[in-house]
């Protein structure tokens, strides 16, 4: 689980800049986490919407 090593790394970069509280990192894991997997999760879906338009846009130049 890549994304929750990145996460944690994230959060303990924020907490040694005193940016989040120590006592809240969990929660800001967790946080970060479900956004990094959004982001993956929109990113294949917008691939997959790109490669279909593109099989009909070339599906109807023949």
């Amino acid at each position: 689980m890549w994304e929750r090593t990145f996460s944690q790394k994230i959060v303990d970069k924020l907490c040694e800049q005193d940016v989040i509280v120590p006592s809240d990192a969990v929660a800001y894991v967790y946080e970060y986490e479900l956004l990094i997997l959004a982001i993956i999760s929109i990113l294949i879906v917008e691939k997959g919407m790109i490669h279909i338009v593109m099989l009909i846009a070339l599906d109807y130049t023949d």
